[in-house]
């Protein structure tokens, strides 16, 4: 994961599902909402287009992302997120 905020860094498959997306459900008092604007797929990657939404320290943040796989044995391999703005991306989760 992007970014200098609570959420940044690298993190295992193990590490992700529950630890990272609860420590996010946390973060944003179970206000994060993700929705999804596109898809673009084939056997070796996808790439999703999402907006994120949340509340946190009393603040409304909003951003856009690209969120690339890689797929490997027809299973996600791995994990990348583009914000559009990074800056912001940080101060969101700062």
């Amino acid at each position: 994961m992007p970014g200098k905020g609570k959420i940044s860094g690298t993190h295992k498959r193990n590490e992700f599902i529950s630890p990272w997306v609860s420590g996010v459900i946390e973060l944003t008092n179970g206000t994060f909402r993700e929705t999804v604007n596109d898809v673009v797929a084939n056997d070796r990657r996808g790439v999703v287009l999402v907006t994120h939404e949340f509340e946190r320290n009393s603040r409304k943040f909003k951003y856009d992302s690209a969120h690339i796989y890689r797929i490997k044995d027809g299973k996600l391999d791995s994990f990348v997120e583009y914000p559009a703005d990074l800056y912001y991306f940080d101060e969101a989760w700062s």
